[in-house]
């Protein structure tokens, strides 16, 4: 699965998609792209926001 798509599927589904992570072998790696991607998306879409995680729930 490219970050592409992984971005788009947990700005979907959210904590569901997470969860579906942890069981795979490359869990760790996988959520460390993740939050990468969400830490951006948050940075153009809420930047004034004190949650790190506010823009993708």
């Amino acid at each position: 699965m490219n970050r592409k798509r992984q971005a788009v599927l947990y700005s979907l589904v959210g904590q569901v998609f997470c969860k579906q992570l942890c069981r795979g072998r490359r869990h760790k790696r996988m959520v460390t792209e993740i939050e990468q991607i969400i830490e951006i998306l948050h940075k153009k879409t809420a930047p004034c926001c004190r949650s790190r995680y506010s823009a993708a729930v």
